[in-house]
C-alpha cells in the first residue's frame, strides 16, 4: 500500500468510520511492515490519537477474539497475504473479476454437515436433524445444538454395554462432537471418527480417518488412544491434530499441549508441544511443527507455508467438494505462502491464487481445471 492509502485507512480507524475490511488491511500492513519502517503523519496529528490507534491494532493482533466453535478470523477474512517469488501481495476483497474463461458454476464453501451412524445402523443426517436429543443408547444420550455441536451425556449406570457410533463428514463438511468423557473432537471435511457411546474399558480408544483435532479430557487411569492409518497415538490429556488422509503422502500428528506417544509398526516415539510426528514409507520421524498451519482448518482458514499448489488444491477439493484436474503438470509444484479465508466461494479463492501470475483456473461443471497462464 502507498503512504496515502495507509494514511486514509488510519484516518478512518481513528474517526471510528472504518469497516472490518479497513481494520484488517491496516492490521495486515502493520504485521508485514519492515520493523524499522517509519510512517510519518502531519504535524497537526495528535500524538495521543496516533498512539491510541497503533496500540489498538497491536492489541487486536496479540489478543484475537475467541469463538466457541469455528472462530471468525478477522484479518484473514478480508486479506490474502502472499509471499511468492520474493514479493508480497496484499489483496482486498471483493475480487469481482472472474477467473479465466466463463464461470459456468461456482462452489460454495463447506459447513456443518455430517452423518451420525448409531450402533443399530440408523443413519442421522445432522444438517437436517432437529436440535435437541437425537437418540438414547444404553447409558448415553446424544444431542445436537444449533451451532453444529454433537454432545454425548452418560448416566452412571453399572453393567452397561456401550455401543459404537460413527460420525462421518462429507467433502465440504465439518463437525464438532463432545464425547461422553468430555473429550472434544473437531472433524475436518471428508473424515470420520468411530467411538464408543461410553468408555467402559481400561482405555478410551477411537478410530479416525481424514483429519481431526482433539482436546482430550484428562484421566490418568484411562489413556486416550487414536488409531489411524497404521499408527496408534496414546495420550492422557492433551490438545493435538491428526492428519491421516489417504491421498496425503504422510500421516502427521501435531501436538499443541501435553504429551503423546505414537506407535507405527515396530517404531515408537514421544513428542512434545510444538513438535510434529510424520509417518510415511514405514519411517517415523519428528519435526518442529508450524502450529498455525496444522490447525488453520479448525480456525476457518487455508494457511500454507512454502506449500505446493498440488497440496493446496487437495485441501480446496475436500472443502468445496469439487474435483481437480491438471492440464499442465508443471504447475503442480508451484510453491505458495499465504492465508485465505474458508468462507468465500471457490472462484474468489482461485482468483487470489491467479494474481500471482503463476497459474490459471477454469471452472467447468463439477471440476476445476488447472493450467499455466
Amino acid at each position: 500500500m502507498t503512504d496515502k492509502e495507509i494514511k486514509e485507512l488510519f484516518d478512518r480507524c481513528r474517526s471510528g468510520n472504518a469497516s472490518e475490511e479497513d481494520i484488517a488491511l491496516l492490521e495486515s500492513w502493520y504485521v508485514i511492515r519492515d520493523a524499522d519502517e517509519k510512517f510519518y503523519f502531519n504535524e497537526s496529528e495528535s500524538v495521543h490519537d496516533v498512539n491510541l490507534v497503533w496500540n489498538n491494532i497491536q492489541n487486536n493482533i496479540q489478543n484475537p477474539p475467541v469463538r466457541r466453535l469455528w472462530p471468525r478470523i478477522a484479518a484473514a477474512a478480508s486479506i490474502l497475504l502472499m509471499i511468492t517469488s520474493g514479493a508480497y501481495f496484499m489483496i482486498r476483497k471483493p475480487l469481482s473479476s472472474q477467473i479465466t474463461g466463463a464461470v459456468v458454476t461456482d462452489f460454495r464453501p463447506g459447513g456443518n454437515k455430517a452423518v451420525l451412524i448409531l450402533d443399530n445402523g440408523q443413519q442421522i443426517q445432522l444438517n437436517n436433524a432437529p436440535n435437541g436429543r437425537l437418540a438414547t443408547q444404553g447409558a448415553a444420550s446424544v444431542s445436537k445444538d444449533s451451532d453444529g455441536l454433537l454432545a454425548y451425556n452418560a448416566a452412571k449406570t453399572a453393567n452397561t454395554i456401550p455401543g459404537l457410533n460413527t460420525l462421518i463428514t462429507p467433502r465440504g463438511g465439518q463437525y464438532h462432537v463432545i464425547l461422553s468423557d468430555g473429550t472434544q473432537v473437531w472433524l475436518n471435511s471428508a473424515s470420520s471418527i468411530k467411538y464408543p457411546t461410553t468408555f467402559e474399558e481400561a482405555d478410551r480408544t477411537v478410530d479416525v480417518t481424514g483429519e481431526a483435532y482433539f482436546e482430550v479430557a484428562h484421566n490418568a487411569e484411562k489413556p486416550f488412544k487414536v488409531r489411524s492409518r497404521g499408527q496408534l497415538v496414546t495420550v492422557l490429556g492433551t490438545h493435538f491434530d491428526v492428519n491421516t488422509y489417504a491421498d496425503e503422502p504422510a500421516t502427521r500428528t501435531t501436538l499443541l499441549e501435553g504429551r503423546v506417544r505414537i506407535e507405527a509398526g515396530l517404531k515408537s516415539i514421544t513428542i512434545k508441544p510444538g513438535q510434529q510426528a510424520v509417518y510415511a514409507d514405514d519411517k517415523l520421524i519428528v519435526n518442529q511443527a508450524d502450529i498455525d498451519d496444522a490447525i488453520a482448518w479448525k480456525n476457518g482458514m487455508f494457511r500454507f507455508n512454502e506449500e505446493s499448489l498440488e497440496s493446496i488444491m487437495r485441501k480446496i477439493s475436500r472443502w468445496y467438494n469439487v474435483n481437480v484436474y491438471y492440464e499442465n503438470d508443471e504447475v503442480r509444484g508451484t510453491v505458495y505462502t499465504g492465508i485465505i479465508t474458508h468462507f468465500d466461494n471457490v472462484s474468489k479463492v482461485l482468483r487470489m491464487l491467479e494474481l500471482t501470475k503463476k497459474v490459471k483456473f477454469k471452472i467447468t461443471g463439477d471440476k476445476i481445471i488447472v493450467t499455466k497462464p
